[in-house]
C-alpha cells in the first residue's frame, strides 16, 4: 500500500477543527501518528472478507434491558419526593 503523509495544511485544518492549539512539535508528532492511523485503515481495506458475515454485536445479545413495566412511584410530600434514608445516625 501507498504510504499516506498528511501535510502541515492539513494538520493545521484538522487542530483548527478541533480547536486544538498545537505547537510546532505537536503538529509534526501528529502528522506521523494519523498518517500511520490511515496507514493502517488501508491495510484493512485490503483484507479477505469474503463469506464473513457482518456483526454489530460480537456474543449475539439483542436486548439485554428488562421489561418496561409500571410501578409505584416516590412518595411525594410537602413539595419533595420521600425516599429511603441514605445516611445512618
Amino acid at each position: 500500500m501507498v504510504q499516506k503523509k498528511l501535510s502541515a495544511d492539513d494538520i493545521r485544518h484538522l487542530a483548527r477543527l478541533a480547536n486544538l492549539p498545537l505547537n510546532d512539535d505537536e503538529k509534526t508528532a501528529l502528522a506521523a501518528d494519523l498518517s500511520a492511523v490511515l496507514d493502517y485503515v488501508d491495510n484493512l481495506k485490503v483484507a479477505d472478507i469474503k463469506g464473513v458475515e457482518p456483526t454489530s454485536h460480537p456474543t449475539g445479545i439483542t436486548a439485554a434491558l428488562s421489561a418496561d413495566t409500571p410501578r409505584p412511584s416516590l412518595r411525594y410530600e410537602n413539595g419533595f419526593f420521600k425516599t429511603k434514608g441514605v445516611f445512618q445516625e
